[in-house]
C-alpha cells in the first residue's frame, strides 16, 4: 500500500490543477486513505464536531475551518493539527500536515458516495477529460503527461501536450502500454501512430489501417509484411528497409471485388429495366 498511496500523492500533485471543486466540507462521508490504507471514515459537522468512524467504532473530535488560507486544523486527544487542503474535485480533498512533504503526512479524503470504488486516479482522470478535454497518459518511462485535446472528439492529432506544466520537447513518444505512439513537435502533437500486430511476430506502428511509407517496423528489419483475408488474397504487401516500410502494394481481396462486381451488376441490370419501362 505504500506504493500505491505513495504513488497517488505524486500523481495528484502533479496535476497542478483543480476541477469544479468548492471547500463544502459539512456533512459528507469522506473516507481518509493514508499510506497504511483505508483508516477510517470523517464526517465533518457543522457544530464543529468531527466524527470518526474505525470499523463502525465511532470517535470524536473538533474541527475548524480557516477558509483564507485553505487550512484545516483538527483536535483529536487533546492534540491541534494544522492541515494544509487541496480541493480537487468535490469528491476528492488532499490533506497535508503544514509545511511538510512527507508521503507519511498526507491524507486523501474521498466522498465514496461519488467514488464508491475508491479509485481516485480512474475518477480524476475521467473527470479530467469530461469537463476539461485534458487526457492524462502515462509514458513509457514512468512519466506522465497532459494532453489538451482541441475538442469533444478528442482527436490526438493537433493537441497541445505538457510536461509538470511545460510543453513537452519536440520528439516521438511510446505510451506504458505501447499501444500509441505520438510525434510532438513544438508541443503538438503532428502525428499518431497505433501498433498493429502482424504474423510472424511483426508489428507495424501506424497512422491509418495500412502500413505507410516511412512507418516504423519492428520484429524485422529487412522483409515484407503481408496481410491477408480469409480466402489468403493478400489485401497489401509492405516493403521492409532498416526497419521502416519502404513501399507498399496494395490490393482488394477476392471477397470484396466479388461484392463490388455483384454491386455493379445489379445496379445495371436494375437500370436496364427502368429504362426498357420507359421506352
Amino acid at each position: 500500500m505504500n506504493y500505491y498511496f505513495d504513488s497517488l500523492v505524486r500523481k495528484l500533485n502533479g496535476l497542478g490543477l483543480e476541477l469544479s471543486g468548492d471547500t463544502q466540507f459539512t456533512e459528507k462521508p469522506w473516507v481518509a486513505i493514508t499510506k497504511f490504507g483505508v483508516t477510517g471514515k470523517f464526517i465533518f459537522r457543522e457544530d464543529g464536531i468531527m466524527l470518526i468512524s474505525i470499523k463502525g467504532k465511532l470517535e470524536t473530535a473538533g474541527w475548524e475551518h480557516i477558509e483564507e488560507s485553505k487550512s484545516l486544523i483538527i483536535t483529536m486527544h487533546g492534540a491541534r493539527t494544522l492541515y494544509q487542503y487541496r480541493v480537487l474535485d468535490e469528491a476528492v480533498v488532499v490533506l497535508r500536515i503544514d509545511r511538510s512533504d512527507k508521503v507519511s503526512d498526507y491524507t486523501v479524503l474521498v466522498n465514496d458516495l461519488e467514488v464508491p470504488d475508491l479509485k481516485v486516479y480512474d475518477y480524476i482522470k475521467k473527470k479530467l477529460l469530461e469537463e476539461k478535454h485534458i487526457q492524462l497518459v502515462e509514458l513509457q518511462d514512468g512519466r506522465e503527461v497532459h494532453i489538451k485535446h482541441r475538442d469533444k472528439f478528442h482527436r490526438l492529432v493537433g493537441s497541445e501536450v505538457t510536461l509538470r506544466g511545460n510543453k513537452l520537447r519536440d520528439g516521438v513518444y511510446v505510451d506504458k502500454d505501447r499501444t500509441t505512439q505520438f510525434q510532438v513537435e513544438s508541443g503538438i502533437i503532428k502525428n499518431r501512430y497505433r501498433k498493429k500486430d502482424y504474423e510472424n511476430g511483426v508489428s507495424v506502428w501506424q497512422s491509418g489501417n495500412y502500413p505507410r511509407v516511412g512507418e516504423r517496423v519492428e520484429g524485422i528489419e529487412e522483409g515484407v509484411v503481408e496481410a491477408k483475408d480469409e480466402l489468403d488474397s493478400y489485401l497489401f504487401k509492405a516493403s521492409v528497409s532498416s526497419g521502416k516500410v519502404s513501399g507498399v502494394k496494395k490490393r482488394y481481396s477476392s471477397g470484396i471485388v466479388a461484392i463490388a462486381v455483384t454491386v455493379a451488376v445489379t445496379i445495371i441490370v436494375s437500370a436496364y429495366f427502368a429504362i426498357s419501362a420507359l421506352l
